[in-house]
């Protein structure tokens, strides 16, 4: 967050489009981190917002004239989200068919468990667990999904600004719920997200809303 001005968004379809037709051999995040760049350092926008993995070179870039803020879930919660969400729409990006235990052996999977693992440790220190919560402290703000208006409240307070908290990509099938998850599919689970546990963890017991 920075100057004056309006509002970048990500849009992850928008950059997976633009993605699939770029030459340059590079990975889809790198390419959102560099229009993450580009978005801090033209001065057109008071908010850069999207999914984008942590970058040391872009946060050494831009630590004394921006803020970074974000928000967490519950590792668990969001894995079997993640694998809801993706089964039951019809199409897009990241659309999976799988079964449910065919998911839990696959690569997919292993890379849903460790989401925070690789967000937060960055491009330029790849799963590395103590570079993780290291950067971490580099937010100032970092909030729970489970309370999204404290969040909202904790923004505005700190920026002085009215922060409207939407609701997007709602689940449109519960189909796989934690209450139809067997017991050793969900020992599958935590185990897939043994260390993004550990991480949101931490953060909980660092940051307060």
């Amino acid at each position: 967050m920075k100057g004056v001005g309006g509002v970048f968004s990500l849009d992850n379809h928008a950059s997976k489009r633009a993605y699939d037709i770029n030459p340059e051999n590079e990975s889809l995040f790198g390419f959102r981190n560099k229009l993450a760049m580009y978005a801090l350092g033209s001065n057109h926008y008071q908010l850069v917002m999207g999914h984008t993995i942590f970058s040391d070179r872009l946060y050494e870039a831009f630590k004394d004239e921006c803020e970074f803020f974000t928000i967490v879930r519950d590792p668990v919660k969001r894995f079997i989200s993640h694998y809801t969400f993706n089964k039951a729409k019809k199409s897009g990006h990241f659309k999976n068919e799988m079964a449910f235990d065919d998911f839990l052996t696959s690569k997919e999977a292993e890379d849903v468990g460790s989401f925070y693992l690789r967000y937060f440790a960055g491009i330029e220190r790849r799963l590395d667990l103590n570079a993780a919560k290291e950067n971490s402290h580099k937010f100032s703000v970092i909030g729970d999904l489970n309370d999204v208006v404290g969040f909202a409240n904790n923004v505005s307070e700190r920026y002085g600004i009215d922060l409207q908290v939407g609701v997007e990509n709602v689940n449109p099938s519960l189909s796989t719920s934690s209450k139809e998850i067997t017991k050793e599919q969900m020992e599958r689970v935590y185990e897939l997200c043994q260390k993004d546990i550990e991480i949101y963890n931490y953060i909980k017991s660092n940051f307060h809303g």
